[in-house]
Parts: C-alpha cells; structure tokens; sequence
C-alpha cells in the first residue's frame, strides 16, 4: 500500500506557503559552457545574502544535465535537483547513472530526484512497467538514505495512476507546467487528493504572460512587475514557482514576492485569464 512520506517538501509544507515559504529555484542550459561560473557564485552570493533575512529558505538549483556543475560552481546550502534523463530507466540503470551523478557532481546526496517525462520515446510502448521498476529504484535511494525527496515531472493523472499502482511511496512532487492561462485542473486535483506538490514550471508561460493586458495593469496597481504578480499568484494558490533566469536583477526580483498579496478579487480574475495553451511538450508525445 502506498505510504505519504514525511520530508521537508510535502504539501503540508505549503499551507500557509503565501506567508512562510521562501524559493528561489533556478534552471539553466544543458550545457556548463553557457554559464559564466564567477557571474553565478556572485549571483548566489548575494541571493544567499537577501534569503539570510528571511525565515523557512529553500534555495533550489535545478541540475537538468547530469554534468552540469562538475565543481565549478559553490552550490553549498542550496537544495540539489536531478531529474533522471529521458533515455535512463529501470531499475539497475537508475541506480548506476544516479551513482554516476553523484560522482560527477562530488555530492554524498541529493535532495530531490525526479523521473522527468512520464513517455519518452525510448519506452513509449512499456512506460508503465518502465517507470514501475525506475520508482522501485527511487524509493530505494530515498531508504537508504541518497536521496530526501522523489517526485515527478510531467506525469498527467493517467500516469500517476499507473505508478501508485505498486509504489510504496507516494511522489512527493509533480513537477509540471502551471501558469495562467494553463492551470491543468485535473492534474492539480489529483495531486491534491493524494498528498503530492505541484511545482510549476514555466509560470510565467515562457515569457507570453509578461504582455498580457491584464496582468500588465494588476502589475500597475500592485506597483510590481508582470511577473512577480505571476509568481505571487501561483505561490497564493499553494503551488510552487520555478521560475528560469539566469540574470542577476529578474533573480533579486522573482525573490521579493513576500511582502505583498493579490487580492481574491484580482486572484479570482487571474483564475478566468483566457486559455493560452500549453508552452512546452505534451506530455504523452514528447519527441525525445
């Protein structure tokens, strides 16, 4: 029978999130040549200055390739994310290029450790029976100690049915894409109705919400930019942002998000934004 593991990300984390919780997460480039390593240690730096003022921090670096850091970055006090590569599944193969990361990064342990897309196109026709044994593999690293979180990233309902079908742990996270405009009802709800964060990626829809006639004005009224007010909104509706920028001052400013609140009556037009559509992959036919 599925178990609701205790750990420091679950939804019970986020009652309240809009007063207590503090994020800064941060995604970047496959590639470690595009990141200029003294630009973002002095970035963190004064991240982790503005975060010592706060209560609750969690400081979030995605590290989507494998490779990315090598050493080269101080990533100390920050919370480290892999999601396990599309063409990686199983359970020997999940257990080796995890142990493989962990030597690549020079880390004894991560704190979250995603299955990234529910179908990749290596394993379309078995995903269940896929993604069933990469789980098992999962909740062996998070028993043993490697790892403090397991989650997913993408899975609609129909894929985490298939999953809790013989999982021990329920995933802690599902890490998809959220933002107005695009708010996956029924993935939401089943997250909620089993103890699972969502984690939104892309919140600000890849950048379309930012001239958005409506949004733009409540960013007038709030006196804040177009995107805090996406960021606001969505850590407002229990969900947590992960927004993606690699420049310091949109950093400095995706942070400062906690000292201000949306109104129901703004939030409730926010809800009503016209359908957008999705910014990234579906899903079930994700071409990689």
């Amino acid at each position: 029978m599925c178990q609701q593991a205790s750990h420091p990300l679950s939804s019970a984390s986020l009652q309240g999130a809009h007063q207590s919780l503090r994020l800064f997460s941060a995604w970047f480039s496959y590639h470690p040549s595009n990141i200029n390593p003294i630009v973002f240690n002095r970035t963190f730096r004064k991240v982790y200055a503005f975060l010592g003022e706060l209560d609750d921090c969690i400081i979030g670096i995605g590290i989507v390739g494998c490779d990315l850091f090598l050493g080269k970055f101080d990533v100390s006090g920050s919370l480290k994310i892999i999601k396990i590569l599309a063409d990686v599944r199983g359970y020997d193969e999940t257990l080796k290029e995890f142990g493989n990361s962990l030597k690549r990064l020079n880390m004894d342990y991560l704190d979250l450790f995603l299955i990234h897309w529910p179908r990749p196109i290596a394993f379309r026709d078995n995903y269940e029976e896929v993604n069933r044994e990469t789980w098992r593999a999962f909740e062996h690293l998070l028993n043993e100690g490697y790892v403090r979180a397991i989650g997913v990233s993408n899975f609609l309902p129909k894929h985490l049915k298939a999953l809790l079908k013989s999982a021990e742990v329920v995933p802690m996270i599902d890490q998809i894409e959220f933002h107005p405009g695009w708010m996956q009802p029924e993935t939401v709800s089943f997250c909620e109705e089993h103890g699972i964060l969502v984690e939104a990626w892309s919140p600000l829809g890849s950048g379309k919400l930012l001239s958005d006639p409506a949004l733009v004005a409540l960013a007038e009224k709030y006196n804040r930019s177009t995107a805090q007010i996406c960021l606001r909104w969505c850590l407002q509706k229990g969900k947590l942002p992960l927004p993606k920028s690699t420049t310091p001052s949109r950093i400095e400013e995706n942070l400062r998000l906690f000292d201000f609140q949306i109104s129901k009556e703004d939030s409730d037009l926010i809800d009503g934004l016209a359908c957008v559509g999705r910014t990234g992959s579906d899903p079930d036919n994700a071409k990689f």
